[in-house]
């Protein structure tokens, strides 16, 4: 190591655009520049104190179910605690942010009963606290007529992650070319899958595609 440069490694100091950190122009293609970006590349990035000092005054929250924000914030405000803003860092993941860090420790204290009913976990922000999953909508090709039923998609949905929403005409069945699910996933690379097998005497393939 010299002068603090890592080999292979992108670094990033505040203060400096993008593309200035990645050594590209902003009239210049990638691909002609003289340090391209590379897929994969390690990133050193210093965000500063002021940044994590702001930070201390959030809390770091895991719901006990995805897409509660609404109720979770009602809960806040029901409280009381008008300046509470929650926001949503991926999955059942979120970012409980307040006042100071000192209203964080006096919230958790007070042990709210109603707190415990929407969170899994709720603690004090710390480094390295970052959503372990994503909620993911992926796409059903090729279901057979007689399997259009929310027992298959909960099925297929399984093998990628768990089932949160559906959207599909599972009574009357207006369309049969696509469903949509939307999944909670730990996969972080796109997700494609293909499933063959049988669904009632009927030799069948349906593919899963997953977008963001």
């Amino acid at each position: 190591m010299k002068n603090g440069f890592i080999p292979n490694m992108v670094h990033h100091s505040v203060g400096r655009s993008f593309s200035q950190i990645l050594g590209v122009s902003p009239d210049k293609s990638v691909a002609g520049s003289s340090n391209p970006i590379v897929d994969g590349a390690n990133i050193i990035y210093n965000s500063g104190m002021e940044s994590i000092q702001r930070m201390r005054s959030c809390a770091f929250g895991i719901l006990r179910k995805p897409m509660a924000l609404q109720e979770v914030q009602g809960l806040f405000c029901a409280e009381n605690k008008l300046g509470v803003v929650v926001k949503p860092m991926g999955g059942k993941s979120v970012l409980v942010c307040m006042e100071s860090g000192e209203v964080v420790n006096s919230f958790l204290k007070a042990q709210y009963p109603r707190v415990h009913e929407f969170f899994e976990l709720l603690k004090p922000w710390e480094e390295g606290d970052m959503a372990m999953n994503r909620l993911c909508w992926v796409y059903l090709y090729g279901v057979p007529p007689h399997a259009w039923q929310e027992n298959f998609f909960n099925l297929l949905g399984h093998h990628v992650g768990q089932c949160t929403k559906m959207e599909g005409d599972f009574d009357n069945c207006h369309r049969l070319d696509i469903a949509k699910l939307q999944v909670l996933t730990s996969i972080k690379e796109p997700i494609h899958r293909q499933f063959k097998g049988e669904v009632t005497l009927v030799r069948s393939s349906v593919a899963l595609e997953g977008v963001l």
